[in-house]
């Protein structure tokens, strides 16, 4: 990273040029004639100096967020292109985001070792928002060899990768303790609830859910199925929809059948050739789940 950017870092988080100097081994003079250049450079007023030291402007604030941002993404893209680079061919890298619990692979990757001769795999975590997910579909065959997911052929098709379906699984309402009920649940039981629901755009199965129970139930967004999420759930002492396979999550939850016609499916998304090649993978991950 540029030296003057490292520089304004910590004149920011010391408050004072003095006080920078000392801690990056230059003089007083040395950063603020590096903090000079960076305004001319910049056109901006980054600092308010007074006898106690200096302060962020607000143009400098809005300066200081953007390139730490910049500061995490160029770390991001330096750790995901080393794993590039360094990428073990006998490896199979699984891309998956931390939306859902990821129990549900266990068995199915058992079985690619033994019958498809892959002695080792390791996961690529990504987080759970939409440009985390964009980002995991536009890796696989880089720093991933595929990744897994909601089962959706059209999300395959706008990122140009193959996908097979490996699982299917009913969706579940659940219940924070107390809140007891008996049978299949409606969406229309949920009427006046307050309810959590999967953020738009993260399936056609949720977004149809979104759909159905606005203006209905009092909905509200999360992003993963944690166990923080359902914990903050339970406080809001509000419902939940997610599929059966996360049911053991949270043991303050009691679940119950939501009667919905479509279940939620997984898929495995990938690229020719690296797969392919593993010509077993699909159907081993069909049959174990």
């Amino acid at each position: 990273m540029d030296e003057a950017i490292k520089t304004f870092f910590c004149v920011k988080e010391k408050g004072s040029f003095s006080k920078a100097a000392e801690a990056l081994y230059l003089t007083p003079n040395g950063v603020k004639r590096r903090m000079n250049q960076l305004e001319a450079d910049t056109g901006l007023t980054l600092f308010a100096r007074s006898s106690k030291g200096v302060a962020l402007t607000a143009a400098g604030e809005v300066f200081y967020e953007e390139c730490r941002g910049m500061e995490h993404r160029f770390t991001l893209a330096v750790r995901r292109a080393r794993r590039a680079q360094e990428h073990n061919a006998d490896v199979l890298r699984i891309g998956m985001m931390s939306t859902f619990a990821d129990s549900f692979t266990v068995t199915p990757w058992r079985g690619v070792r033994r019958e498809d001769a892959v002695n080792q795999s390791c996961m690529v975590y990504y987080g759970s928002s939409l440009k985390d997910m964009e980002r995991m579909f536009a890796e696989v065959g880089t720093c991933s060899d595929c990744c897994v997911d909601l089962y959706d052929e059209e999300t395959a098709r706008e990122h140009g990768l193959l996908t097979r379906k490996i699982s299917q699984y009913a969706l579940r309402v659940g219940l924070p303790q107390g809140m007891k009920v008996e049978g299949t649940v409606t969406p229309d039981a949920l009427a006046g609830m307050p309810v959590a629901l999967l953020t738009k755009g993260r399936g056609r199965v949720f977004d149809a859910l979104w759909t159905a129970l606005e203006g209905q139930a009092a909905l509200f967004e999360i992003t993963d199925y944690s166990i923080k999420t359902f914990n903050e759930c339970y406080l809001k002492r509000a419902a939940m929809i997610c599929t059966e396979n996360l049911t053991n999550v949270f043991p303050f939850y009691s679940f119950a059948p939501l009667k919905w016609d479509e279940a939620v499916a997984y898929g495995i998304y990938y690229k020719e050739p690296r797969l392919p090649e593993r010509a077993a993978l699909a159907e081993i991950l069909r049959g174990e789940t």
